[in-house]
């Protein structure tokens, strides 16, 4: 469903153009077109994905092709009928296997089953957050170079947030300014972030209060965390955002 791909289109008659698209939809049947895909599609272009459709594509002689992927992995029914032909080709003899062990690999891909799916609405949220994570993956912070003392003291952060556990999780790290407390949160953020599907790093959290008030150092965090465009104006709306943060594997750091 994924992919990052970069097509050229040329002709004799025609300058070269290069497009590039952050997912490529690869899908049969016209009812999942006018359905799922349709809708998925509005989903990830309100987030400004750049998808690749088959319908962009020049049209051709047309080909219909129903996939089993029990006939993909196992390579059994037409799949291994076409091979068997390809395995009679003497020219052929050293690309079949490295075929086959691609056809079992790219048939033993997890993915989302929509026949399994009760909420088709959910299933679109999923998969875009996914989207997003991929095209649009975590900044990580600027840090200098050769640092001193900071991997010692990292080895013994790791060591009591329990990373990867269960629950809430809060390490503190304190001491006198100029010691590099912040250098080292920002080494921990960027080596663990990706761990998370959501986080975000709060720098300078006293100044930014004072400045703009703590309702605005909220939105920042809800909205890292979320990835989202997120108001906190009622207490129903607090309810539902809390809902959806206790779903959500989340990180955040604060200076």
């Amino acid at each position: 469903m994924v992919s990052s791909v970069l097509g050229d289109e040329s002709s004799s008659s025609s300058p070269n153009f290069n497009y590039h698209y952050d997912v490529f939809f690869n899908f049969g049947g016209e009812d999942t077109r006018s359905n799922f895909i349709s809708h998925l599609h509005m989903a990830l272009r309100l987030k400004e994905i750049n998808i690749f459709l088959d319908d962009k594509l020049n049209r051709g002689d047309q080909i219909s092709v129903e996939v089993d992927p029990s006939q993909v992995r196992k390579q059994i029914g037409g799949f291994g009928e076409a091979l068997a032909k390809h395995e009679a080709n003497k020219l052929l003899t050293n690309k079949i296997q490295p075929w086959k062990e691609a056809l079992t690999f790219a048939a033993g891909l997890s993915g989302w089953d929509l026949a399994n799916c009760k909420d088709e609405a959910e299933l679109i949220q999923e998969i875009v957050k996914r989207v997003l994570s991929v095209v649009n993956p975590i900044q990580l912070l600027h840090v200098a170079k050769h640092s001193v003392g900071v991997n010692s003291r990292l080895r013994k952060i790791e060591l009591v947030s329990h990373i990867g556990s269960e629950g809430v999780n809060m390490v503190g790290m304190c001491g006198i300014g100029g010691i590099g407390k912040t250098t080292l949160a920002k080494v921990l953020y960027n080596k663990i972030a990706n761990q998370f599907e959501g986080c975000c790093f709060l720098q300078d959290v006293r100044r930014e209060a004072s400045k703009h008030g703590l309702v605005e150092l909220q939105k920042t965090l809800l909205n890292d965390i979320l990835k989202e465009d997120l108001k906190v104006v009622s207490r129903d709306r607090r309810i539902i955002i809390r809902s959806r943060l206790f779903k959500e594997s989340s990180y955040s750091c604060s200076r």
